[in-house]
């Protein structure tokens, strides 16, 4: 999305200056650099969806990426929600600090519902 809205801008304002702000390259070029960044980010966003989409499928079937990739499924599964197995892996909070890699982990529960607290 960030990649977007610079191509945007960068093409609004060459355009706007009847290319005097871009005089570094010819504009068929600029636009030919134009498509092939939206081309790759566009192939990176699907990447990363495919990958969060299959990371997200792992957690909540309690799986590895090679089991999943193998096929393998556990019989010894226990039916958990979605949200459990998302406390099982990221901590017993359901916030935004999930999402940051400074945050310091409190309370611990593993999947025997064992507690561990981390003195922080």
């Amino acid at each position: 999305m960030y990649t977007l809205i610079i191509l945007y801008y960068h093409l609004t304002n060459c355009v706007a200056t009847n290319w005097t702000a871009c005089p570094a390259w010819s504009p068929p070029m600029t636009f030919v650099f134009v498509i092939l960044l939206g081309l790759e980010s566009f192939g990176f966003f699907i990447f990363t969806a495919v990958m969060t989409t299959i990371q997200f499928y792992c957690i909540y079937t309690d799986t590895t990426g090679i089991e999943f990739f193998k096929g393998k499924r556990r019989s010894s599964r226990s039916s958990m929600s979605f949200l459990c197995a998302l406390k099982t892996v990221f901590g017993s909070r359901v916030g935004l600090q999930w999402l940051s890699p400074f945050s310091r982990p409190m309370n611990y529960i593993t999947q025997n519902d064992e507690h561990i607290t981390f003195d922080v």
